[in-house]
């Protein structure tokens, strides 16, 4: 068996190489529960592409309808079979499709440089430093006398932002004589400096914030002076004003200091109203402190509260009835399986039980149904035959099977492949309907209510009835239609039957034959003679039945169509 490879060239996906072996097929998608191989990009769908492995080659088809899978610059919208050296390009990312197994990247030897390095002055004196935003830690520099486009189409922009919010050609900046400037160029979302949103251009400056959708960042001028500014600490040359220092004195200056070293009684001292109020402020925080410490110490008896863990899980999962669950108190885990319709409900369920407290840990083998009759709808779609089939839902867990095919060698062989391929084949409803089965149960009603005759055709169910009757027969028609719409597999029937009277029900073929003579017996015409030739009922006259021979006319059949011979015989 061939094994082929998938190396990753540009885009999320650059340095990885896929193995393309022990399956058949590969899907690559957005979506893990989806896909064999998951690609982290808003570009690509759930199910983006599959590569199938048949007769020992390889065979890419493309799910999207936004973002088709490129191979060499060429958009697949059909079966492409895979060679060597083929780039294929699925959203950002680029794959190089190969059958020789890509060798061992071998790991560089780390190098001890001792040579001494001397900086290099920067080229450019503007640059532009990103801090947020995909691009976040990128640095552009500016030449002068240029003009750069900013945006995300990268054929048309000097800057290129992989930001979704940017517009493909957003702003101009432009540096030349007068400075840096930068304009919007009519964007959806603008163009905002230091916070301001610009309509006009506008001078920008060094630290400058510049925000282009949700991409911010930096003007620098390197050539831009930098000073430390610094004050120096005053010298307070007399601890008090000049005019305060007065002359003292001596034997003055002799009683000061005698009384400064006699001690003072404590009741003469004089506290502070100020000092109080704050010392008592201070006491009755204390004492609230000390009584809240000691009601910690009161005995209570401790009521255990008691959690119905399944009654609130079940009220949680109540609206999916299809959904079954097991919880596991000592680990707090919810083990979950069933079948929800839509990612929406699930998105739903999971919502609910995230709301539960004591569930730590979610284990989810829920089925989305919706994913699988979409992946196995796209899987039936490919053989012509079954084109008219679809798979669908009738509620969670319950899958139904409606459409038509051809025979019922088709219905078959459409459900020998649903065996094998259905993985709830058990739970699946057989709607689909064999064309040439229904057209034989509608011939068997029209047979048994005598319109035997009457054209119809059956289509994707409907039945369209068409000809003429006589006024005689449009009750046992009403009656047929009746027990046609009764017939499983028939959604409509198009009554397109013209009702007549028996004579202007039939085509006159007078001017082509000519009678000349009739014969009569017990009072009833027998025999006529047309064009020489005798004639009666039951005869046949140039391939066409003669049923009845009237006083004036002759009715005829011939392949559900019905004739008329006047004649006027003296």
């Amino acid at each position: 068996m061939t094994i082929a490879y998938l190396i990753g060239t540009e885009g999320p996906s650059k340095g990885r190489v896929i193995e393309l072996v022990d399956l058949t097929e590969w899907i690559f998608g957005r979506d893990p529960s989806l896909s064999y191989y998951t690609i982290e990009d808003s570009m690509v769908s759930r199910r983006h592409m599959v590569i199938r492995h048949e007769d020992d080659a390889y065979f890419l088809e493309n799910f999207s309808s936004t973002n088709p899978v490129k191979v060499d610059g060429t958009e697949i919208d059909r079966l492409y079979q895979l060679k060597e050296g083929d780039e294929i390009e699925i959203g950002a990312s680029k794959l190089r499709f190969t059958f020789e197994k890509p060798a061992p990247v071998p790991a560089e030897e780390e190098k001890v440089s001792t040579e001494f390095t001397i900086e290099e002055p920067l080229p450019y004196r503007f640059a532009v430093k990103v801090i947020s935003g995909p691009n976040q830690g990128a640095e552009f520099g500016l030449e002068a006398g240029k003009s750069y486009l900013i945006g995300k189409d990268p054929f048309g922009c000097d800057i290129v932002f992989q930001d979704m919010s940017v517009s493909r050609k957003h702003a101009k900046m432009e540096l030349d004589e007068d400075g840096l400037q930068i304009e919007d160029l009519e964007s959806k979302n603008g163009t905002f400096v230091n916070g301001e949103k610009i309509d006009a251009p506008t001078l920008l400056g060094s630290q400058d914030l510049v925000a282009v959708g949700t991409t911010s960042f930096l003007v620098i001028d390197h050539e831009e002076s930098r000073e430390t500014l610094y004050s120096p600490k005053e010298t307070l040359l007399h601890p008090y004003p000049a005019e305060e220092v007065i002359a003292v004195p001596g034997d003055a200056l002799a009683l000061l200091q005698e009384k400064e070293k006699k001690p003072r009684n404590w009741k003469e001292l004089l506290i502070p109203t100020r000092h109080l109020i704050v010392a008592s402020i201070f006491a009755l925080f204390v004492f609230f402190g000390v009584v809240s410490l000691l009601s910690l110490f009161r005995s209570e008896e401790v009521v255990a509260e008691s959690v119905n863990s399944a009654a609130q899980i079940q009220i949680a999962v109540g609206k999916f009835p299809t959904v079954a669950f097991n919880y596991d108190k000592a680990t707090g885990s919810l083990f979950l399986s069933g079948h929800v319709m839509t990612d929406l409900d699930m998105s739903e369920l999971t919502y609910l039980l995230e709301t539960v407290p004591f569930v730590s840990k979610i284990e989810n083998t829920v089925v989305v149904d919706e994913g699988v009759w979409e992946s196995t709808n796209a899987l039936i779609r490919k053989n012509p035959i079954w084109k008219a089939v679809t798979i669908g839902g009738e509620g969670p867990g319950e899958f139904v099977a409606r459409g038509y095919v051809a025979n019922l060698a088709d219905k078959n062989a459409l459900q020998d492949y649903l065996d094998v391929n259905f993985p709830y084949n058990s739970h699946l409803k057989d709607e689909v309907y064999a064309e040439d089965s229904l057209r034989i149960e509608v011939t068997n009603t029209l047979y048994e209510t005598g319109l035997a005759s009457l054209p119809f055709e059956v289509s994707g169910g409907t039945v369209s009835l068409s000809g003429r009757i006589s006024r005689e027969e449009e009750k046992n028609k009403n009656s047929a239609v009746s027990t046609i719409e009764k017939i499983p597999g028939i959604r409509n029937v198009k009554d397109f039957v013209i009702v007549t009277t028996v004579s202007s029900s039939r085509v006159n073929i007078s001017d082509k034959y000519q009678v000349t003579g009739v014969s009569k017996h017990n009072n009833k015409n027998e025999y006529v003679l047309i064009n020489g030739r005798i004639v009666g009922e039951g005869d046949t006259l140039e391939g066409m039945l003669i049923t009845q021979i009237l006083d004036s006319e002759i009715y005829l059949e011939k392949d559900h169509m019905k004739y008329k011979i006047d004649y006027n015989v003296q």
